[in-house]
């Protein structure tokens, strides 16, 4: 498969790329100097390794999603250029099925008016990533400017008034899918309006396609704004049923006086004057049901349902002949299970769980540009805090500072608590840039700096209750392989005492002198 360039929203992104990068950028030299990186698999298969992700690029706003993979035990640099290309972190997009970024051509570099040629040099342990800022771009991690930093997953660095990137972990190359497609451009929006390119949302995507092709009846797990309805309109839309309808109703709109209607339907002036309905039920024949907040629905309710579901047929008030029903159901909560009547949450066969955006915090750039871009489509005076790619597709100007707090927030309410702060956000930016940052920047739901103390050997990173963290045997062998068998060495890739790794050896059947 091609892959799709910078953002796949500009239409030749790959020549569009290189015109640009040889406009700011000298040619270097190809000659590979790079030492080679630490093996990154072991018999249980690939081991994530340490990246970064572009959330914000003052420079190149179409470059937003891209990653950089950093293998363990080897220094890489990014900046503006100007090094042998191999020894720079290679920034671009990675999608299911692509092969592993490699260090080679312009896309290793970053541009912008303040960032040095060597601006930092990144080196990645199992766990976490070092980085020295070099260049003259001042480095800011968490609203602290320093020189050096330690950072983890969740966290994310500036170099201010030019890039802001996220720590994260990934395979060193992604997967294929074994079920869905990659068909939509990156970082916009798929089949079914739902956006994001991180592992957690495509995982789901797979999982509805494979759901979809099956008949069982299934139960959505997530919170609000996570995009339930759309992952349920997609099982619909891979299933048999994607000719017939797809009904969506939130089981929080029934009422227990109306509720047989509501459900099954009645004839016209029953039991008092008045229109027919038709009711959910009948609406889906032939398609599928899908009741957001089942949860919320009351016993009767519930036992209503399974009765025609079972029986697949129901009766409209006012009529003494039954039905028949062919309808495939599909329920949506953020309750456990045990909310449900027993009976009735046995009937759901697969759960399918949506992760919330503090899981995959490298899609809320690419959420928020699609929210402004929909903002747009109704309100052309937002028109002023865009700019166009190099093709002319619009991309929103948003602060490094706003977009960091965007992407540290826990965002509880999800995509529909991110539009809510970008709202406000607007409506506080009286310029051209969306620059404006709650003053709940320092509250507990926003992450704080996971960074060790800017010191030359930064100390055993500590938990929040200040214990040491816990360590996966994935990553212990991760560290020894880079460190190619050296205890020392593994060690301080590890951040802990030696004593601490001879313990952790033991306990993980990991033999003295092992490399594989």
């Amino acid at each position: 498969m091609t892959r799709p360039g910078p953002g796949a929203w500009v239409g030749s992104p790959t020549l569009a790329r290189v015109r640009i990068l040889f406009a700011f950028v000298p040619l270097p030299s190809l000659k590979t100097t790079a030492p080679a990186p630490a093996r990154t698999t072991n018999d249980r298969g690939p081991v994530p390794v340490p990246a970064l992700v572009i959330v914000q690029c003052e420079k190149e706003p179409w470059r937003v999603g891209e990653l950089a993979l950093f293998p363990l035990g080897v220094t890489l640099l990014i900046g503006r250029g100007g090094e042998p290309i191999d020894k720079y972190a290679s920034f671009d997009v990675q999608r299911p099925g692509d092969p592993p970024p490699v260090p080679l051509g312009l896309s290793a570099c970053l541009h912008g008016d303040s960032l040095s040629r060597r601006q930092a040099e990144v080196t990645a342990s199992a766990v976490d990533l070092t980085i020295v800022n070099v260049g003259t771009c001042r480095m800011v991690v968490h609203g602290e400017e320093t020189k050096r930093a330690v950072v983890r997953p969740g966290d994310t660095v500036t170099f201010v008034g030019e890039v802001v990137l996220l720590c994260v972990l990934r395979l060193p190359a992604f997967p294929p899918l074994a079920h869905a497609k990659v068909a939509h451009p990156f970082g916009g929006r798929d089949s079914v309006g739902h956006v994001g390119e991180g592992p957690g949302i495509w995982g789901v995507r797979d999982e509805a396609t494979r759901l979809g092709r099956g008949t069982s009846f299934v139960l959505i797990h997530g919170e609000t704004g996570t995009g339930k309805t759309a992952i349920a309109a997609l099982i619909h839309k891979e299933s048999s049923r994607a000719r017939g309808p797809f009904v969506h109703r939130n089981s929080m709109n029934f009422t227990e006086t109306l509720l047989e209607s509501q459900l099954f339907g009645k004839i016209a002036n029953f039991p008092s004057p008045g229109p027919a309905v038709e009711g959910a039920l009948p609406a889906a024949d032939g398609g599928t049901l899908f009741l957001d907040e089942i949860g919320r629905l009351s016993p009767e309710a519930q036992g209503h349902l399974l009765v025609a579901l079972d029986k697949g047929a129901y009766q409209r008030l006012g009529e003494s002949k039954a039905r028949t029903l062919d309808v495939r159901f599909l329920g949506a909560s953020n309750l456990e299970r045990s909310a449900l009547q027993q009976d009735f949450h046995f009937r759901f066969v697969d759960d399918l769980r949506i992760p919330p955006l503090r899981e995959r915090r490298e899609d809320i750039p690419l959420i928020a540009r699609d929210l402004l871009l929909r903002g747009l489509a109704e309100q052309r005076t937002l028109a002023r805090f865009f700019t166009k790619g190099p093709d002319g597709t619009l991309y929103p100007r948003i602060s490094g500072r706003l977009m960091d707090f965007l992407v540290r927030h826990d965002l509880p309410g999800n995509a529909r608590q991110l539009e809510s702060l970008l709202a406000k956000a607007i409506a506080q930016s009286p310029g051209d840039r969306i620059a404006w940052v709650p003053e709940a920047d320092a509250s507990p739901s926003v992450r704080p700096a996971s960074s060790a103390p800017r010191s030359e050997a930064p100390p055993p990173s500590k938990g929040a209750a200040g214990e040491e963290p816990t360590l996966t045997e994935e990553a212990v062998r991760a560290a020894f392989k880079g460190a190619k068998g050296n205890k020392t060495r593994a060690a301080e890739i590890l951040k802990v005492q030696r004593s601490k790794l001879y313990r952790l050896m033991k306990e993980m059947g990991i033999k003295d002198g092992e490399e594989e």
